[in-house]
């Protein structure tokens, strides 16, 4: 399990600076990443990712976790991911419905 560190952030960013689309590795993921990036200080200045728009419907999937813990299984569900289908907006939610993943910060 990736243990979600300043310096897991940091190497975070610079992907998504090299190669923007690759947060959709991330599926339903990518929203409590997103907030957890904010947390740590980067802005929109680091990555256009980080605006403002959310996914109202994610809070539900994380809000009666763990905060890091939910990070951090954002980050299983992303190695697989980039194995598996890299790239695509298509997946499921934590709950097995189908989800496309799209960012109006990012697209």
């Amino acid at each position: 399990m990736i243990t979600p560190t300043k310096e897991t952030a940091t190497l975070l960013v610079q992907t998504l600076q090299t190669e923007p689309a690759y947060y959709r590795n991330f599926g339903p993921y990518w929203w409590i990443v997103k907030r957890w990036l904010k947390r740590l200080g980067f802005t929109r200045a680091n990555i256009p990712h980080l605006g403002a728009y959310a996914d109202p419907l994610a809070a539900t999937w994380y809000n009666d976790r763990p905060f890091l813990e939910a990070v951090a299984e954002a980050f299983e569900f992303q190695a697989e991911r980039a194995q598996d289908c890299p790239g695509s907006p298509f997946c499921q939610t934590p709950e097995g419905e189908d989800y496309i993943l799209e960012d109006q910060d990012a697209e």
